[in-house]
C-alpha cells in the first residue's frame, strides 16, 4: 500500500475539513478495508456523516474545492519542483499523485490526468495509480484507454474493488468491442461482491447488470433486489432510485422471458 507523502498533510494542515475528504487522499484504506483488500471512502462533512461509496462519488461528479485545497496545490506543486531538481524517483512519483488525487477532488480532469500521467512513466505497475488514471479517463468518455488501465490495476491487484467493478462495467458496454464479453463481466462483478460480503448496494447493482447483459435475467432480479433492500437500509434514497429502475427493466425482462416460452 502507497503511504501519502508529508506534502499532502499540507494541503489537509491549510483546510482541516479536507482531512475527511470523500477520497479520503490522506489515507486511502482503513486497517479493516485493507485486510479485505477494499477500497473505502470514508465518513465526511461533506456527506452529513454518512460513507460514501465509489458508485456515489464516481456519479457526484465534479464539486467546487474549498480554498484551502487551492492554497495547498500551490505549496504540494513546489514540492514537486523540489523533488524534480534532486531527482528522487519515488518522492516524485508520490507528489504527482497525490497532486493528481487533490485535483481530481477538485474537479479539475484535465490537470489530474497529466499529473497521474507523470506518476505512471515514474511507476507504470503502481496499481492505484493505474486506478485512479482509469477513472480520470472513464469520467472524460476515454472509455478503451480507461479499460486498459482497470485491467493494468486488477493485474498488480486482484482484491481491488473499485478496478473490479469498473472494468466490469467496461466489459458490459457493446461499444467496446475489444473490452465486450459479459460472462467476464459477471466474473468480476461476483469477485467484488464477494469482497465485500454482499454488504455493499452497488457492487450487486452492478452484478444485476452484468447478469442481464449476460441473459440471466431471473439473476439480475434476484440481485437487484438485494441490492435494494441494502440501499433503502443505509437510506440511500438516490441510490435506491436508481437500482428500483433497474428492477423494473430486469422484472420485465423476466417476464418477457415466460410469455415467449412455447
Amino acid at each position: 500500500m502507497l503511504a501519502q507523502p508529508n506534502a499532502l498533510r499540507k494541503v489537509f494542515s491549510l483546510e482541516p475539513q479536507c482531512r475527511s475528504s470523500p477520497m479520503n487522499l490522506e489515507n486511502p484504506t482503513s486497517r479493516r478495508e485493507r485486510l479485505r483488500g477494499r477500497r473505502r471512502f470514508p465518513q465526511n462533512r461533506l456527506t452529513k456523516g454518512k460513507s460514501e461509496t465509489f458508485g456515489q462519488r464516481f456519479r457526484r461528479g465534479q464539486r467546487p474545492a474549498p480554498n484551502g485545497f487551492r492554497a495547498g496545490l500551490l505549496g504540494l506543486q513546489l514540492e514537486v519542483d523540489r523533488a524534480a531538481s534532486i531527482r528522487n524517483r519515488l518522492l516524485q512519483f508520490g507528489l504527482h499523485l497525490s497532486l493528481g488525487l487533490v485535483l481530481v477532488e477538485m474537479g479539475d480532469l484535465g490537470d489530474a490526468e497529466n499529473h497521474l500521467a507523470e506518476a505512471l512513466r515514474l511507476e507504470p505497475d503502481d496499481p492505484f495509480a493505474n486506478y485512479y488514471y482509469g477513472y480520470v479517463l472513464h469520467r472524460q468518455g476515454k472509455l478503451e484507454e480507461a479499460a486498459g488501465r482497470y485491467s493494468r490495476a486488477l493485474d498488480k491487484d486482484l482484491k481491488s474493488v473499485p478496478a473490479l467493478l469498473a472494468l466490469a462495467v467496461m466489459r458490459m458496454k457493446p461499444e467496446l468491442p475489444l473490452w465486450h464479453d459479459p460472462q467476464k463481466a459477471v466474473s468480476l462483478a461476483e469477485t467484488a461482491c464477494e469482497l465485500t460480503g454482499r454488504r455493499s448496494p452497488d457492487p450487486l447493482k452492478i452484478l444485476a447488470a452484468a447478469y442481464a447483459a449476460g441473459g440471466r435475467n431471473r439473476d439480475a432480479l434476484d440481485t437487484a433486489n438485494e441490492a435494494l433492500r441494502l440501499a433503502r437500509t443505509a437510506g440511500d434514497q438516490e441510490l435506491a432510485g436508481r437500482i428500483e429502475r433497474d428492477r423494473e427493466t430486469h422484472e420485465r425482462a423476466v417476464a418477457q422471458g415466460k410469455a415467449d416460452r412455447p
